[in-house]
C-alpha cells in the first residue's frame, strides 16, 4: 500500500546502521565484535546459535567485499584485458556461492542477525533490504509496466529477452552486491511461477542474496497449486545458497513480551478506545480505494477487486501508523 508509514522494522535497521557506523568509526571491528558490543549495550542475551550464524555472515561479507575489489579493478583495466576472459572466469568462480538462506522458528533472531550484517557492511558495496512480500509486489508491478512498454522490448539491446529477465537485471543493477529478503515464503502461484527465473537472474548478475524464512527450502509452497512446477526453484536455492538452520528454539519476541508487557493489547492501544471513523483514499499500483481509519493510528477494512489484472482480494487489512 502506498501509505507514508515508517515501520518499526525500518527504524530498527536504521538504529543498527547507526550503531554499526559509530563502532566502525572508533575501530575496525568484526561483525562478531559488533554483536558483542550491541549485546552489552542493549542488555541482550548472547546466543550461541546466533554467534554461529554471524560467523557465516561474516564469511559472506568478506566474499562481497572481495567481489567489490574485483569490480573496482576491472573498471581500471583496459578493454583488451577485460575481453581476455580471465576476469570472466574469476567472476564465475566467485559466483559459485551466492549467499545464505537462514531458516528457523519465529523470534529466534534471524532478522536481527541479518539486519546487523546488513548495517555492518559498507554502503559503497551497493545493498538493499526488502520484506519479501513488498519485493514481489514491486516485481509484479515492474513486470506489468514493462509489458505495457513495447518500445523497450524492441530495443536492440533488449530484443528477444524475456521481460522477467529484464526486470531481474534492473533490480540487480539498482541494488548492487547485496540483496536481503526478510520473511521469505511462497503462498501465491503467481509468485511461485516467476521466482526461479527472477532469483536466478539476479544471482547471475553478481548480486549476493540473504534470505530469512520460517521454513527450510524443501517446505516452501508446500501443498501449493501445481507445486511440481516450483520444485526447480527449490533445487536452485539449495544448490546456489548455503543453508543455515537457526534452531536455538528460543522465541525472544515472546520472551520480551512476557517480561516487559510490550505489544500487549497492541491494536486496542492503537485505537485508544476510539470509535471515531475517518475515510481516507489509499493507492496501490493497481487501483485506488477508500479505507476507514477507526482512529488516528489504526484502520481495518476489507477490499476486493476484479479486472483485467485478475482477481485481488485482501481481507481484514490492518494498517498501523507508527
Amino acid at each position: 500500500l502506498n501509505i507514508n508509514l515508517e515501520s518499526k522494522r525500518v527504524r530498527h535497521v536504521n538504529s543498527l546502521r547507526a550503531f554499526a557506523t559509530t563502532t566502525k568509526n572508533s575501530e575496525n571491528i568484526s561483525l562478531l565484535e559488533a554483536y558483542n558490543q550491541l549485546s552489552e549495550k542493549k542488555g541482550l542475551r548472547r546466543d550461541a546459535q546466533q554467534l554461529e550464524l554471524l560467523e557465516e555472515l561474516e564469511v559472506l561479507g568478506k566474499q562481497i567485499v572481495a567481489r567489490k575489489s574485483v569490480l573496482d579493478r576491472q573498471r581500471g583495466e583496459s578493454t583488451e584485458q577485460i575481453r581476455s576472459g580471465d576476469n570472466d572466469n574469476k567472476c564465475k568462480e566467485e559466483k559459485a556461492t551466492n549467499g545464505l538462506y537462514i531458516f528457523g522458528g519465529v523470534g529466534t533472531g534471524k532478522s536481527f542477525c541479518m539486519d546487523l550484517f546488513f548495517a555492518h557492511l559498507p554502503e559503497n558495496i551497493g545493498k538493499k533490504r526488502w520484506h519479501f512480500h513488498e519485493f514481489m509486489l514491486s516485481a509484479h508491478q515492474r513486470l506489468h509496466k514493462l509489458k505495457q512498454n513495447n518500445e523497450r522490448l524492441l530495443n536492440e539491446g533488449d530484443k528477444g529477452l524475456n521481460p522477467l529477465t529484464l526486470v531481474a537485471r534492473d533490480i540487480a543493477r539498482e541494488t548492487g552486491l547485496l540483496l536481503c529478503f526478510d520473511e521469505f515464503q511462497v503462498t501465491d502461484i503467481g509468485d511461485a511461477m516467476i521466482l526461479k527465473q527472477l532469483v536466478e537472474t539476479i544471482l547471475a548478475a553478481g548480486t549476493f542474496i540473504v534470505f530469512t524464512s520460517n521454513r527450510p527450502p524443501r517446505d516452501l509452497y508446500l501443498n501449493g497449486l501445481n507445486r511440481h512446477l516450483f520444485l526447480p526453484c527449490i533445487a536452485m536455492i539449495e544448490k546456489k545458497m548455503k543453508l543455515f538452520n537457526l534452531r536455538n528454539g528460543t522465541d525472544y519476541r515472546a520472551l520480551r513480551q512476557n517480561t516487559t508487557g510490550e505489544n500487549k493489547d497492541f491494536f486496542l492501544s492503537l485505537s485508544k478506545g476510539s470509535d471515531h471513523q475517518n475515510d481516507e483514499k489509499v493507492s496501490t499500483w493497481m487501483k485506488s480505494f477508500s479505507i476507514r481509519f477507526s482512529s488516528k493510528y489504526a484502520a481495518e477494512s476489507s477490499i476486493s477487486q476484479s479486472g483485467e489484472l485478475g482477481s485481488l482480494e485482501v481481507v481484514a487489512v490492518i494498517v498501523a501508523r507508527t
